[in-house]
């Protein structure tokens, strides 16, 4: 991201060792931080800052306007993120760590608290009814597109993984593996919580053979099987 990088070229790091640092964040955070900086310099460039050199009593005063526009606690600490990754330390103190954010975040906090709800939102009885039933059961009978929604629905609530765990999975040869039990997954790439000493790459799912209609893996196996000849030419392996 240019603007962070700037802030490594000032510090003197050379263009390799800028990579790597620029490398420390994951493919989301950039883009996450990148749209953030858009808000916080274009907010800078209203009232004639430069958002590099911006003070700690301006990024807090940015940080209160989040709050008037009705921004929620966990959003405004993700800019108080972003600010520490583009500005200098202030008195040796990242700016999401001074003591003056800290209290206005909390202030935050305390004034918008977050919103807990034990329920989704939608009706997930109704939706597992709606699975045992045409167009989506009986599976042989049901077409391409319902069998997909059937699979990846089923797979998605009973792994209890992320979105961007779910988008690599992949349906090619020694990345999924049916077995007795259940369905093993070899995950590709990083997920959010990998570390350099913690890497689950393997995703298990019990089989659920009380409901033959919502067993996932009898809904994959149908749906390998389905689409076996459409993934021959090894262009289309993915799950979705």
């Amino acid at each position: 991201m240019a603007n962070i990088d700037k802030q490594f070229e000032t510090k003197g790091f050379s263009e390799n060792t800028r990579k790597l640092l620029s490398a420390s964040w994951r493919a989301g955070t950039h883009k996450d931080y990148k749209c953030k900086f858009r808000q916080f310099s274009s907010w800078c460039d209203q009232r004639k800052i430069d958002p590099y050199v911006a003070t700690l009593e301006e990024c807090a005063n940015f940080l209160a306007s989040l709050f008037d526009k009705g921004l929620k606690y966990r959003t405004i600490a993700g800019y108080g993120s972003m600010l520490s990754s583009v500005l200098a330390p202030v008195d040796k103190t990242p700016v999401e760590q001074h003591p003056y954010i800290i209290r206005l975040l909390r202030g935050v906090f305390y004034s918008r608290p977050p919103e807990r709800r034990l329920l989704p939102e939608w009706d997930l009885p109704l939706v597992l009814d709606m699975f045992k039933k045409p167009p989506f059961a009986l599976m042989k009978f049901a077409s391409l597109k319902h069998l997909t929604w059937k699979t990846a629905f089923l797979i998605a609530i009973t792994s209890f993984r992320r979105c961007s765990d779910l988008q690599t999975l992949k349906l090619g040869e020694g990345s999924v593996n049916i077995q007795e039990k259940g369905v093993t997954f070899l995950r590709h790439g990083l997920a959010k919580q990998d570390r350099a000493n913690h890497d689950n790459s393997k995703i298990f799912i019990p089989a659920f053979p009380e409901s033959k209609l919502l067993d996932h893996k009898r809904t994959l196996y149908m749906y390998l099987k389905r689409t076996d000849k459409l993934r021959q030419n090894g262009k289309n392996k993915n799950l979705n």
